[in-house]
């Protein structure tokens, strides 16, 4: 402890010899401040209050039936859109600002500038707000603030009714889009319902059934047909047995035609009663026609060969055989017929297959659909929801936040210049000479180390002290020391009562200047307004 104190003891020493280099940089500094201080262009500022009324009687009614207008989120956007770049380029036109400005980058810095120094903030009330706007010419402040006011009075009487407006054709565009899309939607649902009605989610369940209705039919088809050619089979071999004709007075005979006429005659009688119970497209009925050709083309064969050559020449035919022959022309129409129902049923039974394959896929396919449907529906009534509601929501707006506004107070300007606050200015200059002239004066003594106790130098060269000498001074350097120790304090004093009386004077001024024209309050304003 103290080694530190010797230590400090020295630094004072050090401090005190060069104390005259210290206290010309702290003088050169502080008159540099002073200078700088009272030439520094001071601002002016210039400000307006206006007060924005955002309740209405009808907000608390309409609660829940619509969107409501948020008049707060307004004032926000209506000060963001005051320093749009529109605006500053009508500011800077008017008020002149740009008339030193040549280039397109200084241009650009100006309107920086103007943003930057452009205040749109709450003036300490509900629903109070200012425009502050500072410059070194009065009247270019007053006239930037008077221009905000003007937009700022525009804005809130049409910016609102503007955006309402261009929300609503933007929503009626959206409408028209989803309108067409539900009309697509639509279509396809109908069209798909058209292609595949058989197979609809509703039927599916039917057409199961149906389909093992048509697989038990193909199954009793096959087996009708399978019995029906046996049967035949079985009358061809017996037919095969029998003679065609007879010896006459043998076995039974019939002197009724040739046995082709007989056939003939047969197939004609069944072709008849066929007519009368189905259609001419009947399976049996084509078949009963094209035996009755194929008899006929017979017939006309057996009249042209020579009479020796015809059948029955001393024999007469076999009614045997006649009769069979009629049950193998009925067993083949019966066997052709039977022969086509399969077939049908077969095509049918491949189509129910197939289409069961495509239930799956169909219903899937109908799924998707729906839930396009469903969405696209519920999108374009939601749009139709929100048409409504802004429309409702501005007409809300014409009657409530917007006719609400007043101008408080009227642009003005400060009398004196609100800024740069020489004050402190002064006090900071103040404080930097004083380290300044300190910091000069270590340095001095940081270059120049000297010794100013014994023990000192014993301690740094290592070397034996024997003794020390004692400096002499007379009374003419001793009042020498004295006088130039006073002008130091006397000059340190001075120039500390340099800044005091420039900082009141300032201070005092500025008290002044409030005093000649006090800014209202918030409850004075909120009196004017109320009056």
């Amino acid at each position: 402890m103290l080694d530190l104190l010797k230590s400090y003891k020295t630094y004072l020493s050090g401090l005190w010899k060069y104390r005259v280099s210290g206290l010309v940089a702290m003088l050169i500094t502080g008159v540099l401040g002073i200078i700088i201080t009272v030439v520094l262009p001071g601002n002016y500022e210039a400000t307006a209050r206006a007060y924005v009324d955002t309740k209405s009687i009808l907000q608390p009614l309409m609660q829940g039936m619509t969107v409501q207008p948020d008049m707060q989120g307004q004032i926000q956007m209506m000060a963001r859109t005051l320093v749009s770049r529109p605006n500053l380029e009508a500011i800077v036109q008017a008020t002149g600002m740009d008339h030193d400005v040549q280039t397109q980058k200084g241009r650009e810095a100006l309107m920086q500038t103007l943003e930057k120094s452009i205040q749109f903030k709450p003036a300490g009330g509900t629903n109070f707000y200012s425009i502050e706007y500072r410059n070194q010419s009065r009247e270019t402040a007053l006239k930037v603030v008077t221009m905000l006011l003007d937009l700022f009075v525009k804005s809130t009487r049409t910016g609102k009714t503007a955006d309402t407006q261009q929300a609503v054709q933007f929503i009626d565009q959206e409408i028209a889009k989803a309108r067409d899309l539900l009309l697509q939607t639509e279509t396809a649902l109908k069209e798909f319902k058209i292609k595949h009605i058989e197979v609809m989610p509703n039927l599916a369940q039917d057409y199961v059934a149906r389909s093992a209705d048509i697989q038990r039919e193909l199954q009793t088809a096959r087996l009708e047909y399978r019995q029906a050619v046996n049967s035949r089979t079985a009358i061809r071999t017996r037919l095969e047995a029998v003679p065609e004709y007879v010896p006459v007075g043998g076995g039974q005979a019939d002197g009724g035609g040739s046995e082709t006429e007989r056939r003939l005659e047969s197939a004609r009688k069944r072709l008849d009663d066929l007519l009368t119970r189905y259609t001419d497209a009947h399976p049996d009925v084509i078949n009963t026609r094209h035996s009755i050709r194929e008899l006929e083309v017979q017939l006309q064969k057996e009249a042209l060969r020579p009479v020796d050559s015809r059948p029955g020449r001393g024999k007469i035919p076999n009614r045997l055989y006649q009769e069979m022959s009629i049950a193998m022309a009925e067993a083949d129409a019966k066997v052709a017929s039977l022969a086509a129902r399969v077939a049908e049923a077969e095509a049918q039974a491949k189509r129910a297959r197939e289409i069961a394959l495509a239930i799956p896929k169909v219903e899937a396919e109908y799924i998707q659909l729906n839930r396009d449907y469903d969405s696209n529906k519920q999108n374009y009534e939601k749009l139709l929801q929100r048409r409504d509601a802004a429309r409702l929501a501005g007409s809300i707006e014409e009657n409530t936040g917007t006719r609400e506004f007043r101008v408080v107070d009227p642009p003005r300007v400060s009398p004196r210049p609100v800024s740069p606050n020489r004050p402190l200015l002064l006090g900071i200059f103040f404080v930097v000479s004083l380290v300044l002239g300190l910091a000069v004066a270590l340095v001095r003594e940081l270059a120049n180390p000297a010794f100013y106790e014994p023990n000192a130098l014993k301690a740094a060269t290592k070397v034996p002290l024997f003794g020390a000498i004692t400096r002499y001074r007379d009374e003419a350097a001793q009042k020498l020391a004295r006088k130039q120790s006073f002008r130091f304090t006397a000059t340190l004093v001075g120039y500390t009562l340099v800044f005091v009386v420039l900082i009141l004077i300032y201070v005092i001024d500025a008290g002044q200047s409030s005093e000649a024209a006090p800014a209202p309050t918030a409850q004075h304003t909120q009196q004017k307004v109320m009056s």
